[in-house]
């Protein structure tokens, strides 16, 4: 037996109403009658098909804080119903009405066009306007990160250049037609003229490409941030403030949902609203809160050396060893399988060892510019007067590698890094007294990148 509802998305925006209209008359012709609206969804009932004219209109006088069926609301759908139209359903200020297409069918409900542009107009800056340009400064932000090569050290930055990427052209598609329809509606408002046609199968394949993007664009995002979390190895209490967003758009549902269940006034419903963002910042501050006084014990850094993993170590340096710190971290990406750091040190020197391996040369060598740029920013883009120099071809060569560079500042520190085919190694090292182990780093970079 078949059933006789039907659900499927709401993809349609302030600015695609006709377009909504449109839609409603098709899914009536095949027999389907919208019964129930609601932010995210259309539900049908199954009638026999039927030729319909639909109306899609708004009520500015009801806001996100009130009844939907308040008395202001009852008055108008009569008045409608007094002009001939039946009452279908309403989310919020979205009211649906319908009439059979006959020769004596309705006119429509608004006899001055200036007062449904206006009212369209609106909504579309309350909300929709504010969000779609927030959404567009995050994707700005979000490009920033597609050209920076240490995106490519976490599955979490890659997941969201990636998402970024996805999502792209289809926001940009979406808020062209918006801005573009606000300023044509603005324009007809003042002029006394309907609302801007949309073209419906358009409408159609645009909302189909934006909804298919955003979801394969979170798809990207979670599955990048749980490999992300693997990889690092962090305790799952630590990801819990990553999910307040989450958890602040379901408050907003269940908000919505407490004020459309229940009669209440508008100052009563801001009241609730009001009380619930407190408590959840509450919340959301005692995470952070507790995240960050146990971060520290967190910090993924592990004491042990693998057997297998190439480093500069103080006997390298001739230096006694019977009391030093040792730490040293590993981790993980899609993009750079093999990344890990490692330091030791005591009273009389120190060393550090980073090494990089990357899945292609080209990541390998953008890498290596970013940790170059990097120690410009560590030195105050003083590197000339740190004695950071660029390795000759045929030093570089000598080692095994294709690019290298050499610092040697005043304060008994010296920092090598060597660029081999997807392999970026970085050794540094300090001495209190006596002779920097130059030669000693070099050899032991080049061993290093030569391994990988």
């Amino acid at each position: 037996m078949k059933s006789d509802r039907k659900k499927e998305l709401a993809m349609f925006s302030i600015a695609e109403l006709k377009s909504l209209e449109m839609h409603f008359l098709e899914m009536a012709e095949k027999g389907w009658l919208i019964d129930k609206m609601s932010l995210f969804s259309y539900e049908y009932k199954k009638v026999p098909p039927c030729k319909l004219r639909f109306i899609v209109d708004i009520l500015p006088i009801i806001t996100a804080f009130d009844y939907p069926n308040n008395a202001e609301a009852q008055e108008y759908r009569q008045t409608c119903e007094q002009m001939g139209w039946t009452f279908a359903t309403n989310s919020k200020q979205i009211h649906i009405f319908y009439a059979e297409k006959t020769e004596d069918m309705p006119t429509s409900i608004h006899t001055d066009n200036r007062i449904e542009t206006n009212n369209a107009t609106k909504a579309c800056e309350k909300y929709e306007l504010f969000f779609l340009f927030f959404g567009l400064a995050c994707l700005l932000f979000g490009w920033g990160n597609v050209f920076d090569y240490s995106t490519y050290l976490s599955n979490i930055t890659i997941a969201l250049a990636l998402s970024t990427v996805i999502f792209t052209v289809p926001f940009f598609w979406y808020v062209t037609f918006i801005a573009s329809w606000y300023i044509k509606a603005k324009s007809r408002a003042k002029k006394g003229l309907p609302l801007p046609a949309v073209n419906y199968k358009v409408a159609r394949i645009r909302n189909a490409t934006f909804g298919i993007s955003a979801i394969i664009a979170l798809v990207v995002m979670l599955t990048g941030t749980t490999l992300g979390l693997i990889a690092e190895r962090m305790p799952l209490f630590l990801t819990i403030p990553m999910l307040m967003p989450f958890v602040s758009f379901a408050l907003g549902l269940f908000v919505r949902k407490k004020i459309d269940a229940k009669e209440r006034s508008r100052f009563q419903n801001k009241m609730m609203f009001a009380g619930l963002l407190i408590a959840l910042l509450v919340l959301n501050f005692a995470l952070i809160y507790m995240v960050m006084s146990n971060l520290g014990r967190y910090t993924m850094v592990e004491q042990t050396l693998p057997q297998n993993r190439l480093v500069m170590s103080l006997n390298d340096m001739n230096i006694a060893t019977t009391e030093k710190s040792v730490y040293y971290r590993s981790t993980a990406s899609v993009a750079v399988p093999i990344n890990y750091s490692y330091d030791e040190g005591n009273t009389d020197g120190s060393t550090t060892t980073e090494v990089k391996t990357a899945t292609s040369g080209m990541i390998a060598k953008g890498i290596y510019d970013d940790l170059l740029e990097e120690e410009v920013r560590r030195n105050g883009g003083r590197l000339r007067s740190f004695a950071m120099t660029e390795m000759s071809k045929e030093e570089a060569l000598s080692f095994g590698a294709t690019e290298g560079y050499f610092l040697r500042n005043a304060e008994h520190y010296v920092l090598t890094m060597l660029l081999y085919d997807k392999t970026i190694v970085r050794i540094g090292c300090s001495v209190r007294d006596g002779e920097l182990p130059i030669q000693a780093m070099k050899n032991k970079a080049a061993r290093i990148g030569l391994a990988k």
